[in-house]
């Protein structure tokens, strides 16, 4: 594996970093995953290892979250340290599948930065990545989508890419909390697969030509979430992972059936009973008629 040797100010060592440049787009108001997926590190129960993950500006290195994890659960993170003000920021990794992403809510312009991930054990095993965030100015941070249940929806992903640049992936997660869709996956002949063979879902859209929206089938009330969606391409020369993501959030309402309709679902002792109280209604309906016939009459 390539790797290249980097001085981190705020660390004083020399320490091996993915020589994969990796840039993630988001806009602003929206939410970013900056990815953190570590290698040379090995996992299992008991092993204690630091997660920390610095800001690089003109101002220098800043630390933004520090997570020491030493419990026989170690997939989580949730005993992450975050510096003060930086609550926009969540742990959505999965340490024992050497995932050590966060999550960044309410992106502002000065989020613009380069930030570093590191991962290292007591034995002074180190592993850096360095994501570049780019955060571009809009007026919809997130685009709402409204669906009934049983009906279908899109959900749009509209992005821009750079030139000469091959997409690879769509992936649509959903938020709180944060897990694992659908992914779509480019082949050889050009079409584009869905992972596990799911149905509900269709892609819609020509990722190449920047538009990554999927049709969602036979909604349910449960799917009123709020989606990312992660368009990964990559480029050769010079080596680059470019993901592009975008905020959507579904809103699922439950339609009722007309009244006339329900009465096809009511069990047949219900009906019955219905008929008997409407049998009592008219017949007192039509006595108090006849007595009043019989009193004007006399």
């Amino acid at each position: 594996m390539d790797v290249l040797c980097v001085w981190i100010a705020a660390v004083p060592l020399l320490v091996p970093v993915s020589a994969k440049a990796i840039t993630v787009s988001a806009v602003e108001g929206g939410s970013a995953v900056l990815p953190c997926t570590f290698t040379h590190i090995p996992v299992y129960p008991y092993h204690i290892f630091n997660t920390l993950w610095y800001r690089s500006d003109l101002q220098g290195q800043n630390l933004i979250a520090n997570c020491t994890n030493s419990d026989p659960d170690y997939s989580l993170c949730d005993k992450a340290a975050w510096k003060a003000g930086e609550r926009r920021i969540q742990f959505v990794g999965n340490l024992s599948q050497t995932d050590a992403s966060i999550m960044m809510e309410g992106l502002r312009q000065e989020d613009n930065a380069q930030y570093v991930c590191s991962v290292h054990d007591l034995t002074g095993v180190q592993w850096w990545k360095i994501i570049k965030l780019i955060v571009k100015a809009t007026g919809e941070p997130r685009s709402v989508v409204t669906g009934t249940k049983g009906a279908s929806v899109i959900l749009p992903c509209l992005f821009t890419l750079p030139h000469d640049i091959d997409t690879r992936t769509v992936t649509w997660m959903k938020k709180n909390p944060y897990h694992h869709i659908i992914t779509f996956r480019l082949k050889s002949n050009g079409s584009w697969v869905a992972e596990d063979g799911a149905t509900r879902y269709d892609l819609l859209g020509d990722p190449k030509q920047g538009n990554a929206s999927t049709r969602v089938n036979q909604l349910s009330v449960q799917d009123s979430h709020s989606y990312l969606c992660l368009v990964e391409s990559l480029r050769s020369q010079p080596n680059l992972q470019y993901l592009s993501q975008r905020e959507v959030q579904l809103l699922v309402t439950a339609v009722f059936p007309p009244i006339t309709m329900l009465w096809f679902y009511l069990p047949l002792g219900l009906k019955a009973l219905a008929l008997f109280v409407m049998w009592i209604v008219l017949c007192s309906d039509r006595r108090r008629k006849e007595e009043d016939r019989s009193i004007t009459g006399s």
